[in-house]
């Protein structure tokens, strides 16, 4: 059997609804200031539609691709997380060297009228894993991620997928040989649609019980669908090499106590995370990150 390279996370960027850069992303999430709202008050209908997008996608994209040399190979699908696996396989074998992903999600009227019909849209802001959650919101994404076998701060150890969302936690943690005691943090997928985010809890009790901090930035960020895994990946790289898990966004009073949510930011050096992805259509993904 040939032998593996390990994959690193060098570089990371976001654009979101209100302007550039993770870091501006992360900062937010530390406030809770919703990246979707206007002095804080979020509006449905058209103005919420408005609020949501990236005023420059050209612009947006390019500040993205930058993280990497202008000769690196990029890989991009409409699915982020189709994506990664691509190019983690490709980086890890050897093929490349380096990896770029890249991301984007657009507001899709025609989606969020569906969505709206369905009662899965909120109403107000989105509440992940909260008892009054009443449906997600969605916000415009460019996101990039920029895979190394040059060892960087960040080791990407395995990702994983499964027909739900237990078996895909539980076969990143098989592919990256990590034990579901060794993940400190899991950044979510739960964007406030209950139906689902009750699902997902019920994985994350199953899989880590009281043992992982719990948190998802969706209400905060908005969903951003087919760019969401690599956004949500970007958020938990940024979380680890700072050494702080961001509360999970606008979470009160949670319909479950059997998993330990993160109700305020919580300052400590992580040594491994785990991301989820689980999306409307009935994929689910994960990935294990750790500190290089």
């Amino acid at each position: 059997m040939p032998m593996q390279n390990k994959v690193f996370i060098k570089a990371f960027e976001a654009v979101s609804a209100t302007g550039y850069g993770i870091d501006e992303i992360f900062e937010n999430l530390l406030d809770k200031r919703c990246l979707l709202c206007e002095d804080s008050t979020f509006m449905i209908g058209e103005k919420a539609l408005i609020n949501g997008k990236i005023k420059d996608f050209e612009k947006a994209t390019a500040f993205c691709r930058a993280i990497a040399p202008k000769d690196t190979v990029v890989f991009e699908s409409e699915n982020s997380f189709e994506a990664l696996m691509t190019a983690f396989e490709e980086v890890q074998s050897g093929k490349y060297k380096e990896a770029l992903i890249l991301a984007l999600y657009k507001l899709d009227g025609a989606q969020i009228k569906k969505l709206q019909e369905d009662g899965r849209y909120s109403q107000s802001v989105a509440k992940p894993f909260d008892f009054e959650s009443d449906g997600l919101n969605a916000g415009e994404t460019v996101v990039s991620i920029l895979l190394s076998a040059e060892k960087g701060d960040i080791e990407l150890l395995g990702l994983g997928t499964g027909e739900n969302d237990a078996e895909s936690m539980n076969s990143a943690l098989k592919n990256s040989h990590t034990n579901a005691s060794d993940i400190e943090y899991v950044e979510a997928a739960a964007s406030g649609v209950c139906s689902k985010d009750r699902s997902e809890a019920a994985a994350l009790s199953a899989v880590f019980g009281q043992g992982a901090l719990i948190s998802s930035s969706k209400g905060l960020t908005g969903n951003a669908f087919t760019a969401s895994a690599l956004l949500s990946l970007a958020i938990a790289s940024k979380a680890v090499s700072e050494g702080i898990i961001p509360a999970s966004a606008f979470l009160e009073h949670s319909f479950t106590n059997e998993i330990n949510f993160a109700y305020a930011n919580k300052f400590k050096k992580i040594n491994k995370a785990l991301v989820h992805s689980n999306e409307l259509d009935g994929k689910y993904a994960s990935f294990v990150i750790g500190k290089a």
